[in-house]
């Protein structure tokens, strides 16, 4: 899609899959570094390698990753309504793997 300037860095920011597919933004110290890494990626997606299989993390392990990211500088009313959302959706879904949360 375009390697492009930001700051003192470069950036690959294309598709993989076609324009439907993966969005992927790398950064890079140089425009060539940033122009490779597109090609050797597009390249892997045309030979069939998968550039990282996702993660299989359940809805417990998000929780408690968001916590430990963002709870100790929310304020004290956010946090709150963050457990009871959180407990809420537990209570509703389980502990499914977030790859495998549809909307039915």
């Amino acid at each position: 899609m375009a390697v492009y300037r930001r700051g003192k860095k470069w950036v690959a920011d294309f598709y993989l899959g076609g324009t439907e597919g993966r969005r992927v933004r790398r950064t890079a110290p140089t425009k060539e570094l940033a122009k490779a890494y597109e090609r050797e990626s597009k390249a892997r997606e045309f030979r069939g390698e998968s550039l990282q299989e996702p993660e299989r993390v359940c809805l417990k392990e998000l929780i408690r990753r968001y916590k430990l990211m963002h709870g100790g500088g929310n304020r004290q009313s956010t946090r709150t309504r963050d457990a009871l959302v959180f407990r809420h959706l537990s209570g509703f879904l389980g502990n499914p793997i977030l790859q495998e949360i549809t909307m039915r």
